[in-house]
């Protein structure tokens, strides 16, 4: 069974990996809130074995809660954590408050769910899980100071996990996807035409290639980019 954690109902990438991952798993996916669960439920109905929760994942009570539910579905062998805020704003403009809602959403969350879904992990001695990061993990950009901090944490984070988990038969990765994703916000916040931006259905792909990687030769973490990015 796969939890992903954080899905929108306007991602791409978010419908992308559900269709991916529901390919050969069982899915249950954590939606901010239930009027999001509702919408995405009723978009996937046609897709079996597809579960729609909401809740807050910076929350231990939730969360703890979320992944029982999930297990009676069958053991999660695959956590995706993609849940994030793209926070865009001059420095002094940030208030401490705006730092510490990007770290919640994207370190401790993934802090919280990591907790709940290892132990079942560690004892099977098996398991995946992939934290979705950004540009912003590898530099920090002007204007874009909360954001930065949250996803160099996070990054942190995975490789810790990594190093501490790795020998006991979990894999653990950071996908650095440096660009921003076909769909609304790319086209809005961005202006970003279609043919710059990273197709989602491939990029999901990507997941489903590092989850099937064998013990024998895992990726920890990968950077992906379209061929017109400079980096």
């Amino acid at each position: 069974m796969a939890l992903l954690g954080g899905v929108g109902t306007t991602s791409k990438l978010s419908g992308a990996l559900v269709d991916t991952l529901a390919a050969t798993h069982q899915v249950v996916a954590v939606a901010r809130s239930n009027k999001g669960k509702d919408a995405l439920t009723a978009r996937f109905a046609h897709r079996r074995g597809v579960h729609f929760m909401w809740g807050d994942l910076g929350d231990e009570a939730v969360v703890t809660d979320i992944v029982a539910r999930a297990e009676q579905l069958g053991p999660i062998e695959v956590y995706i954590h993609n849940a994030a805020q793209f926070y865009a704003r001059p420095f002094l403009q940030c208030t401490p408050a705006d730092f510490q809602q990007a770290w919640q959403m994207a370190v401790m969350a993934a802090v919280v769910t990591c907790r709940a879904v290892l132990p079942a992990m560690v004892k099977r001695r098996r398991g995946t899980i992939i934290m979705s990061g950004a540009t912003a993990s590898l530099r920090g950009s002007a204007g874009c100071s909360s954001f930065a901090v949250a996803k160099f944490g996070q990054r942190a984070l995975a490789q810790s996990l990594a190093r501490e988990f790795g020998p006991r038969g979990i894999h653990v990765v950071s996908l650095i996807i440096d660009g921003a994703i076909v769909g609304r916000q790319a086209q809005s916040t961005f202006g970003l035409s279609v043919e710059k931006c990273i197709d989602a259905a491939a990029l999901a792909d990507t997941y489903r290639m590092l989850i099937d990687q064998p013990p024998t030769c895992w990726t920890h973490e990968l950077d992906v980019r379209t061929h017109r990015e400079p980096f």
